[in-house]
């Protein structure tokens, strides 16, 4: 046999010697996982665990979520200050809930260092008057749990009045006590253009009722519901204005 058929195994036959092993090998090295590499069709449902601080994390969520609606659909509120001590430790905290959000997106956002910057900035005090209103809501609550007090008319002065942008409707603003605790009252597009066009001193007419303990609620017929507001007993204020705790018309 000539030199050339002793390296080609012969006419029609391949030399596989000293290869053998090679495709073996190959096949072994494709199917084989490196040392301390696990199959990530075995951990598919590892991520997917739900923990019990996953679970407490959206009951928390779920509480304050229920609140929020509550107060945003709300047809009454509380106008009497409330502790100085509750209101600014719900703030405080809103705060820290709202700087804990802002560093997790600072760190795992992609997005540009000077947004991500910014949210870390807004967040607390965006989530602070979250909290605030959440504050009022539960404070009404525990002054009117379930009140058979009568409602009674009483005018108040009108601080100003505020367009209502996409869901939220015109309002005017009272400070029934004249603490800077503003509380605002829907009213109709007609009223709301009255007064913001208006001149001279203004004031509303609303329905409130106290609490055994000295609280005070009025009716404002919800904020941020569907139905058009009712009309508010609107109108002139005395010369000097009314007082701050109101007076009966």
């Amino acid at each position: 046999m000539t030199e050339f058929g002793r390296r080609t195994g012969g006419f029609g036959k391949r030399r596989i010697d000293g290869l053998s092993g090679v495709s073996t090998a190959n096949r072994s090295s494709a199917t084989a996982q490196p040392r301390g590499v696990t199959n990530p069709a075995q951990n598919s449902g590892s991520g997917d665990k739900v923990t019990g601080r996953h679970l407490i994390s959206a009951a928390i969520l779920l509480v304050f979520g229920v609140i929020l609606l509550e107060a945003a659909f709300a047809e009454t509120s509380l106008i009497t200050p409330i502790n100085p001590l509750f209101l600014w430790t719900m703030r405080g905290i809103g705060a820290l809930v709202g700087l804990a959000l802002g560093i997790f997106t600072l760190k795992t956002s992609n997005s540009h260092i000077f947004k991500r910057v910014v949210s870390v900035l807004f967040l607390p005090f965006m989530v602070a008057f979250l909290f605030d209103g959440i504050a009022w809501r539960m404070a009404d609550w525990w002054e009117f749990p379930s009140s058979a007090a009568l409602w009674e008319p009483m005018s108040y002065p009108v601080l100003r009045a505020h367009q209502g942008r996409k869901a939220a409707r015109n309002t005017l603003e009272i400070d029934p006590f004249g603490v800077g605790e503003t509380t605002d009252i829907p009213v109709p597009r007609d009223q709301f253009r009255q007064v913001y066009s208006g001149s001279g001193n203004w004031c509303v007419t609303v329905l409130q009722r106290r609490s055994p303990r000295g609280a005070i609620e009025i009716r404002t017929d919800g904020r941020y519901t569907l139905k058009p507001p009712e009309p508010v007993d609107l109108h002139r204020c005395s010369v000097w204005g009314a007082s701050p705790g109101g007076r009966t018309p």
